[in-house]
Protein backbone atom coordinates (compact mmCIF):
# COMPACT_ATOMS: atom_id res chain seq x y z
CA UNK A 1 0.00 0.00 0.00
CA UNK A 2 1.17 3.30 -0.90
CA UNK A 3 0.12 6.57 0.39
CA UNK A 4 0.05 10.07 -1.76
CA UNK A 5 0.34 13.30 -0.62
CA UNK A 6 -1.20 16.38 -2.48
CA UNK A 7 2.16 18.03 -1.74
CA UNK A 8 3.87 15.37 -3.54
CA UNK A 9 3.73 12.33 -5.87
CA UNK A 10 6.45 10.50 -7.68
CA UNK A 11 8.50 14.30 -8.12
CA UNK A 12 7.46 15.75 -4.81
CA UNK A 13 5.82 18.69 -6.32
CA UNK A 14 2.46 20.28 -5.14
CA UNK A 15 -1.12 19.44 -6.71
CA UNK A 16 -3.40 22.02 -7.42
CA UNK A 17 -6.26 19.80 -7.37
CA UNK A 18 -7.47 16.35 -6.75
CA UNK A 19 -9.94 14.63 -8.22
CA UNK A 20 -11.28 11.28 -6.46
CA UNK A 21 -13.23 8.97 -8.85
CA UNK A 22 -12.57 8.81 -12.79
CA UNK A 23 -15.95 8.39 -13.78
CA UNK A 24 -17.79 10.72 -16.64
CA UNK A 25 -17.71 13.86 -13.75
CA UNK A 26 -14.05 12.86 -12.71
CA UNK A 27 -12.43 12.94 -16.44
CA UNK A 28 -14.45 15.91 -17.55
CA UNK A 29 -13.09 17.95 -14.48
CA UNK A 30 -9.79 16.54 -15.16
CA UNK A 31 -9.74 17.57 -18.62
CA UNK A 32 -10.81 21.16 -17.74
CA UNK A 33 -8.79 21.66 -14.97
CA UNK A 34 -5.38 20.30 -17.40
CA UNK A 35 -6.49 22.46 -20.13
CA UNK A 36 -6.50 25.18 -17.75
CA UNK A 37 -2.79 24.42 -16.87
CA UNK A 38 -3.61 23.25 -13.38
CA UNK A 39 -1.27 20.22 -11.87
CA UNK A 40 -4.22 17.54 -10.94
CA UNK A 41 -4.09 14.33 -9.82
CA UNK A 42 -6.41 12.20 -10.33
CA UNK A 43 -7.31 8.74 -7.96
CA UNK A 44 -9.51 6.26 -9.02
CA UNK A 45 -10.02 2.76 -7.17
CA UNK A 46 -10.53 0.59 -10.58
CA UNK A 47 -7.92 -0.39 -12.88
CA UNK A 48 -10.00 0.51 -15.97
CA UNK A 49 -13.82 1.79 -17.04
CA UNK A 50 -16.27 -0.17 -15.74
CA UNK A 51 -17.91 -2.06 -18.33
CA UNK A 52 -21.53 -1.78 -17.88
CA UNK A 53 -23.46 1.60 -18.63
CA UNK A 54 -24.78 2.97 -15.71
CA UNK A 55 -26.24 6.02 -17.71
CA UNK A 56 -28.00 6.11 -21.03
CA UNK A 57 -28.28 10.01 -21.88
CA UNK A 58 -27.02 13.03 -21.43
CA UNK A 59 -28.02 16.96 -22.93
CA UNK A 60 -27.16 20.24 -24.46
CA UNK A 61 -25.62 21.63 -21.51
CA UNK A 62 -23.12 18.96 -21.22
CA UNK A 63 -22.09 19.05 -24.61
CA UNK A 64 -21.26 22.63 -24.10
CA UNK A 65 -18.88 21.46 -21.35
CA UNK A 66 -17.44 18.47 -23.59
CA UNK A 67 -17.16 21.48 -26.23
CA UNK A 68 -15.16 23.44 -23.91
CA UNK A 69 -12.48 20.54 -23.83
CA UNK A 70 -12.45 20.30 -27.82
CA UNK A 71 -13.88 16.52 -27.33
CA UNK A 72 -17.56 17.41 -28.27
CA UNK A 73 -17.67 16.87 -31.76
CA UNK A 74 -15.47 13.30 -31.46
CA UNK A 75 -18.12 12.34 -28.61
CA UNK A 76 -21.08 12.85 -30.69
CA UNK A 77 -20.03 10.86 -33.82
CA UNK A 78 -20.85 7.91 -30.80
CA UNK A 79 -24.44 9.36 -29.86
CA UNK A 80 -28.21 8.77 -30.83
CA UNK A 81 -29.84 11.71 -31.33
CA UNK A 82 -33.08 13.16 -32.01
CA UNK A 83 -34.95 9.78 -30.94
CA UNK A 84 -37.87 9.65 -29.72
CA UNK A 85 -38.53 8.33 -25.71
CA UNK A 86 -40.86 5.59 -24.97
CA UNK A 87 -40.86 5.34 -21.02
CA UNK A 88 -42.93 2.30 -19.90
CA UNK A 89 -43.38 0.26 -16.86
CA UNK A 90 -42.94 -3.07 -15.65
CA UNK A 91 -45.46 -4.62 -17.92
CA UNK A 92 -44.00 -3.29 -20.79
CA UNK A 93 -46.96 -0.44 -21.22
CA UNK A 94 -45.84 2.79 -22.13
CA UNK A 95 -46.98 5.48 -19.64
CA UNK A 96 -44.90 8.63 -21.11
CA UNK A 97 -43.44 9.22 -24.61
CA UNK A 98 -41.71 12.43 -25.73
CA UNK A 99 -39.81 13.31 -28.56
CA UNK A 100 -37.79 16.24 -27.65
CA UNK A 101 -37.29 19.19 -29.91
CA UNK A 102 -34.31 21.25 -31.17
CA UNK A 103 -33.99 24.61 -29.14
CA UNK A 104 -32.17 26.02 -30.97
CA UNK A 105 -28.63 26.00 -29.20
CA UNK A 106 -26.55 24.62 -31.39
CA UNK A 107 -26.93 21.14 -29.95
CA UNK A 108 -29.57 18.94 -29.76
CA UNK A 109 -31.43 18.35 -26.61
CA UNK A 110 -30.90 14.87 -25.81
CA UNK A 111 -28.56 12.83 -26.86
CA UNK A 112 -28.33 8.32 -26.12
CA UNK A 113 -24.91 7.83 -24.90
CA UNK A 114 -23.26 4.13 -23.98
CA UNK A 115 -21.06 5.26 -20.83
CA UNK A 116 -18.05 3.24 -21.41
CA UNK A 117 -17.33 4.49 -25.00
CA UNK A 118 -17.76 8.07 -23.66
CA UNK A 119 -15.58 7.66 -20.78
CA UNK A 120 -12.28 6.27 -23.32
CA UNK A 121 -12.90 8.97 -25.42
CA UNK A 122 -12.64 11.89 -22.54
CA UNK A 123 -9.66 9.24 -20.57
CA UNK A 124 -7.49 9.65 -24.07
CA UNK A 125 -8.28 13.32 -23.96
CA UNK A 126 -6.81 13.50 -19.93
CA UNK A 127 -3.77 12.42 -22.15
CA UNK A 128 -3.26 15.68 -23.89
CA UNK A 129 -2.07 17.49 -20.51
CA UNK A 130 1.13 16.43 -18.94
CA UNK A 131 0.06 18.05 -15.63
CA UNK A 132 -2.69 15.87 -14.88
CA UNK A 133 -1.42 12.38 -13.24
CA UNK A 134 -3.76 9.70 -13.09
CA UNK A 135 -3.37 6.99 -10.69
CA UNK A 136 -5.78 4.37 -11.31
CA UNK A 137 -6.10 1.38 -8.38
CA UNK A 138 -6.04 3.55 -5.60
CA UNK A 139 -8.38 4.54 -3.58
CA UNK A 140 -8.80 7.99 -1.15
CA UNK A 141 -9.05 6.60 2.18
CA UNK A 142 -9.09 10.29 3.88
CA UNK A 143 -8.31 13.59 3.52
CA UNK A 144 -6.15 16.35 5.68
CA UNK A 145 -5.37 19.89 5.59
CA UNK A 146 -2.93 21.38 7.66
CA UNK A 147 -3.40 25.36 8.51
CA UNK A 148 -1.28 26.03 5.02
CA UNK A 149 -3.81 24.99 2.92
CA UNK A 150 -2.28 21.70 2.00
CA UNK A 151 -2.03 18.10 3.32
CA UNK A 152 -2.84 15.30 2.09
CA UNK A 153 -4.82 12.37 1.00
CA UNK A 154 -4.65 8.54 1.45
CA UNK A 155 -4.40 7.04 -1.66
CA UNK A 156 -3.49 3.49 -0.97
CA UNK A 157 -3.03 1.42 -3.70
CA UNK A 158 -5.19 -1.84 -3.72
Amino acid sequence: MSEVSARGGADDSAYDVAVIGYGPTGVTAANLLGGMGLRVLVLERDAGIYSRARAISTDEEVIRIWQRIGLAERLKLDMLTERPLDFVDARGRTFLSACPAPRGHGHPPQMFIYQPALEQVLRDGVDRYPNVEVLLRHECLRLRQDADGGGGGGGERG
